[in-house]
């Protein structure tokens, strides 16, 4: 009898918690789904396909470069500069090759609804193959992090309880750390955990910062090939995107702070830029390069890394800013005057 009572109580407890749930997703203010889906593409097929008609924007590419664009601000610049409204899917391959990438981009084509605008972020750690197929470090062992899919919607008016809560993750950037890191929860093994937790929250020493760098320099750069299998799959999206007139964006975004003094000389640092910028040219998909980005400065980049407030806030803001409202507004005129300037701006 008393265990027939405790079901019951667990059967109303749980009854009252997705009352609550549905009632917090009425909100307009409050209209964020997060969805982790178990890595498949087939899982993330469904998941897309039941809010294709509801996405104008894709942002995609390896978790870190993505999920640092922070929707929130794109969606608050989107409905300033252009009094649309915009609503934001963002598509983070978590630690993933641009295989994934891949994937799910054909995924998207292959749908009946398309976004209006595609953003692919990449990065020197998506187009490297020794980290995948041959000897990854132990952080990255047992495949990456599964794929996920977010979702943001922006409501018609932004509500004072979500400035206050926009406000608050500014303010507190663990707070911060704590919503938009939540998928470290997915990492497989206490290693992963342990490496993620110490480095976001400043814990690492100085030794083992200096291991990390020489694990990421011999592993990620070392046999850094333009030509690789993930450069393939690169070419295979633009590819697709310039038949299926797609507008897309390609971004070019370094997952380290010391990104450039990684590489094992400049000429590889220089090598990677010029790779990806040649295939962008190659097939006329507008690029923008994060180092040619104005003002940013050592700090904006070592927050824009560590989920913090300052970095992400700033890159979501300025990229939106002169990115994707001038793409959202006019995008022939943004596509033919980013096209022009690539050619001339590695030469």
């Amino acid at each position: 009898m008393v265990q027939r009572l405790r079901n019951w109580k667990t059967i109303i407890a749980v009854l009252l918690l997705l009352v609550a749930a549905e009632g917090v997703a009425r909100i307009p203010a409050l209209q964020r789904i997060f969805d982790p889906v178990d890595g498949s593409i087939e899982a993330a097929r469904w998941r897309y396909a039941a809010l294709a008609d509801e996405i104008d924007i894709v942002l995609m590419g390896d978790s870190r470069a993505a999920l640092d664009l922070s929707p929130n601000t794109i969606q608050t610049e989107l409905l300033r500069l252009t009094g649309d409204q915009a609503r934001v899917v963002n598509v983070a391959v978590g630690g993933s090759p641009m295989e994934q990438s891949a994937l799910f981009f054909s995924e998207i084509m292959a749908g009946e609804h398309r976004p209006r605008l595609v953003v692919l972020n990449v990065s020197e750690v998506a187009l490297n193959d020794s980290a995948w197929y041959d000897n990854p470090p132990y952080y990255m062992r047992g495949a990456a992090a599964p794929l996920s899919l977010e979702t943001w919607r922006v409501p018609q008016s932004r509500s004072a309880v979500f400035d206050s809560l926009s406000g608050l993750m500014r303010l507190h950037p663990r707070l911060r750390l704590a919503v938009e890191g939540s998928w470290i929860r997915y990492w497989r093994g206490t290693e992963q955990y342990d490496w993620g937790a110490r480095r976001w929250y400043g814990q690492m020493d100085a030794q083992g910062e200096a291991e990390q760098l020489a694990a990421y320099r011999d592993t990620y750069l070392t046999d850094f090939a333009p030509t690789g299998v993930q450069m393939e799959f690169l070419e295979g999206i633009l590819r697709q995107a310039r038949e299926q007139n797609v507008r897309l964006i390609l971004l070019i975004t370094p997952v380290k702070r010391a990104f450039l003094d990684a590489f094992p000389s400049p000429d590889d640092a220089t090598r990677f830029t010029l790779s990806v910028s040649d295939v962008a040219k190659q097939y006329g998909v507008p690029l923008i390069d994060y180092y040619q980005l104005p003002d940013l400065t050592d700090d904006k980049f070592f927050d824009l890394h560590h989920t913090n407030a300052g970095g992400a806030e700033w890159l979501s803001a300025l990229l939106t800013r002169e990115v994707l409202a001038h793409a959202w507004q006019d995008w022939d005129g943004f596509a033919a005057s980013h096209v022009r300037l690539l050619a001339t701006s590695h030469e």
